[in-house]
């Protein structure tokens, strides 16, 4: 098994990485929506993922078990997913769905992974 401080850089950077897809295309993603209710979900998973990432900066990921574990995982695969997407912005449709799942991943590994 990993030690602690690993743990938590291993899930820190898949959590930072849900992140900072969104961060760093936001202003490509914004441009590419179709309506206002586009553009609102993607502020709030903007947000959420923002949230996601300070709020595992500021806690100890380091509980490493097979529930968590799977999490990451599903999390990793989301994150390349949604990376992928990103070459067609025409379906952003799509790019929201894959972006919902990956924060809502995130968001759940900072969770299940937090000790005390």
């Amino acid at each position: 098994a990993m030690s602690q401080p690993d743990v938590h850089q291993t899930f820190l950077a898949a959590i930072e990485s849900a992140y900072q897809v969104l961060d760093n295309h936001f202003d490509d993603l914004y441009a590419a929506c179709h309506s206002g209710e586009e553009e609102s979900q993607l502020r709030n998973l903007h947000a959420a993922a923002r949230d996601a990432y300070w709020r595992g900066v500021a806690t100890r990921l380091c509980d490493d078990n097979s529930v968590v574990r799977a999490v990451y995982d599903d999390l990793n695969r989301a994150n390349q997913e949604l990376r992928d997407s990103l070459r067609d912005l025409q379906h952003l449709s799509a790019v929201i769905v894959l972006a919902t799942q990956a924060v809502r991943l995130a968001a759940s590994l900072v969770t299940l992974a937090t000790v005390g």
